[in-house]
């Protein structure tokens, strides 16, 4: 009989053998037709930071990752299940690294995406003889293969995987760096002078960038998978929350300091303009528009594009962010309960208590909220 630790250890040695031989390997396909609307993420959603997890949705559940493992959160049994273990240290599964004597390799936060049966994610490498870099990785959905994509030309940030296509901002340069996985060639895209880059949306279809002329003018650019470059399609002075089927998903500042939501086409047709209280636009679909509050009281209301309210989701008073309790450090901002993600069955949240960040699926038909551990 195999002792339960030898064989741990086996296969910690395959998948690190696994990621060291993908250089030499063949080359990493992909499906470039994949879609990868999943509407799940928690970056920028009323909720500014760094945060204790990463989040990226499928259909029948959720990855997250915290303390070097990602783990995989069921819809149907309701259960968090560890998948793998993401950081390396001289061959050994270590939540961080602190001192290594061959090589550390270790999980770099702020993206998880998943894409076609597998959980893209980057990693840092860094070995005793001074070698560092840094790359985009991968693992099968369920946890048995681990491998590196491709090599990113410095640490970057502002990732995005859409169509095959890796998207980054470089840290040393601050050009956009498009890499088409299949082919492992890099396209350089640089702003107009006197732009800044904001963010990138997308709806797995269209990606938009987003870049700031001035203090009150906003440029929206949509990439053209024919000829590889972004095209200005929108000029507005608000700021983009979602997109979704060709309609820009905006949050919007009057003069007065108040604010209001509005869904616009392509072309600049004003879909619907939601302007019932204060509200953050957190997500848009092919039906509905996802809203949270901004402040007390607080409840997260779903909208048709009609205008009409179709859900609404009072927050339980166990979950009420109160002055207290707002999440404020040097990296966080989290002043009301915000909407991370959405499926067809629940609405995944954040919100801040006396004991920290809590997350909760909301189921959508029954309005029972449930805290889920992670």
């Amino acid at each position: 009989m195999i002792r339960p630790d030898t064989m741990k250890k086996s296969l910690i040695l395959i998948i690190l053998s696994a990621i060291m031989l993908t250089a030499c390997s063949t080359r990493i396909k992909v499906d470039d037709s994949y879609a990868n609307d999943h509407k799940f993420s928690s970056y920028l959603r009323g909720y500014w930071g760094t945060e204790e997890i990463d989040v990226t949705g499928t259909d029948k559940g959720f990855y997250s990752v915290k303390d070097g493992k990602l783990s995989y959160f069921d819809y149907d049994s309701f259960t968090n299940i560890v998948v793998s273990s993401i950081n390396y240290q001289d061959d050994e599964a270590v939540s961080e690294c602190d001192s290594y004597k061959k090589y550390c390799m270790t999980y770099k936060p702020n993206f998880l995406e998943f894409y076609d049966g597998y959980v893209y994610f980057i990693t840092t490498y860094h070995s005793i003889e001074g070698e560092s870099s840094v790359y985009l990785t991968r693992i099968r959905e369920d946890g048995s293969k681990y491998e590196r994509v491709i090599e990113l030309e410095d640490e970057g940030y502002e990732y995005y995987l859409i169509k095959g296509m890796f998207f980054y901002v470089s840290s040393k340069s601050q050009e956009i760096i498009m890499v088409d996985i299949n082919s492992n060639k890099s396209n350089y895209i640089n702003l107009d002078a006197g732009d800044a880059f904001g963010k990138f949306s997308s709806d797995g279809n269209d990606i938009i960038m987003t870049t700031f002329r001035s203090e009150t003018e906003t440029v929206l650019l949509k990439f053209n998978f024919d000829n590889r470059e972004f095209e200005e399609i929108y000029e507005t002075c608000c700021g983009l929350s979602d997109v979704s089927d060709e309609k820009l998903l905006m949050l919007s500042k009057e003069t007065d300091g108040t604010t209001f939501g509005s869904v616009v086409s392509f072309d600049g047709e004003v879909i619907l303009t939601i302007n019932d209280e204060e509200r953050f636009m957190n997500y848009i679909d092919h039906e509905y528009v996802y809203t949270s509050s901004m402040e007390t009281p607080q409840k997260h209301i779903v909208y048709d594009f009609k205008g009409n309210i179709v859900e609404e989701y009072s927050v339980p008073d166990k979950y009420v962010i109160n002055e207290n309790e707002k999440f404020f450090t040097a990296e966080n901002f989290l002043e009301a309960t915000q909407i991370l993600g959405i499926s067809d069955d629940y609405l995944f949240v954040i919100t801040s208590t006396e004991k920290g960040l809590v997350y909760v699926l909301i189921d959508r038909e029954t309005g029972e909220w449930n805290e889920v551990s992670l």
